[in-house]
């Protein structure tokens, strides 16, 4: 299986720690990676403007990961985007290992 980047935001630090708790004590992510941002998107028709959360998850299981995070996001529509990566052969082989 082939190493899979899963982007997702999320409206608090808090938020985003949880859901990767969550991923990673049931062995869906290897690892993720959490850093703050701007936000600018429309929403009901207005202009808005944030502070959020992303979340990259390093998986090998992408549709499982999405499946996972919109059982538990609390979002009306979570942003979850996800990419298919070429990482190196012992990354690759770890992110493997790591997930069930």
């Amino acid at each position: 299986m082939t190493t899979h980047i899963v982007y997702v935001t999320h409206s608090s630090k808090k938020n985003a720690s949880s859901i990767v708790d969550k991923l990673l004590s049931k062995k869906l992510i290897a690892c993720a990676t959490i850093f703050s941002v701007d936000s600018y998107y429309i929403w009901k028709d207005k202009r808005q403007i944030g502070k959020e959360w992303v979340t990259l998850l390093k998986t090998n299981k992408p549709k499982v990961v999405e499946r996972a995070v919109l059982k538990i996001h609390p979002y009306d529509v979570p942003c979850i985007l996800s990419w298919k990566v070429k990482a190196n052969t012992s990354y690759d082989a770890w992110v493997k290992s790591s997930c069930k």
